[in-house]
């Protein structure tokens, strides 16, 4: 079986974005990247997401695990600004499927915070990814990280010295210490 991570882009994104991010890497780890194409087309060749996502994505890793040996217990979800707020809004939704979140430069709605115990109970692992610059989402990302860590949820914050995005002089780094973290959350 294979570890499989799911990518999701940003408002005014395309999905092959996310495999040109992460595709060096899961060849190395012998793992399968699913880049999932938001669900609203913004102009003829970018996308947004909205509130169909999480069918969107539960419907394609269906496909994805009839046709492909997919390990359990490395299932990951991953996307950068909006698509990191979907991902951490399906993760929370589904903490029994999924085993790991890394949001880059996403928002966490408190409105989830419910779901925090099963999250803690399934041993969902949720990495925070923000820019040191980026006013706007890196305090909100330490108070949530903050709230988790008390409720019991595995949870890392990882700073960069960019502001919402990873510097690409740094993203090698970076997404690799990502992907480390990622494979000890079983």
């Amino acid at each position: 079986p294979v570890p499989l991570l799911i990518a999701l882009h940003g408002a005014q994104g395309v999905e092959t974005s996310m495999i040109a991010r992460w595709k060096a890497l899961a060849d190395a780890k012998t793992a399968v990247v699913l880049a999932v194409r938001g669900t609203v087309r913004v102009r003829d060749d970018s996308y947004r997401w909205d509130e169909h996502a999480e069918q969107t994505v539960m419907a394609i890793l269906n496909e994805v695990r009839a046709k492909v040996r997919v390990d359990p217990a490395r299932i990951w979800l991953t996307g950068d600004g909006q698509g990191a707020y979907q991902a951490y809004r399906i993760a929370m939704h589904s903490p029994d499927l999924f085993h790991a979140v890394a949001s880059f430069s996403g928002l966490y709605p408190p409105e989830l915070e419910y779901n925090f115990p099963e999250a803690k109970k399934h041993r969902l692992g949720v990495c925070l990814v923000h820019g040191e610059q980026d006013v706007e989402k890196l305090p909100a990302a330490r108070a949530a990280a903050q709230k988790m860590i008390e409720a019991g949820v595995a949870c890392e914050l990882v700073e960069h010295k960019g502001g919402a995005d990873v510097p690409a002089e740094d993203w090698t780094a970076i997404s690799a210490r990502v992907w480390e973290w990622l494979e000890k959350q079983r």
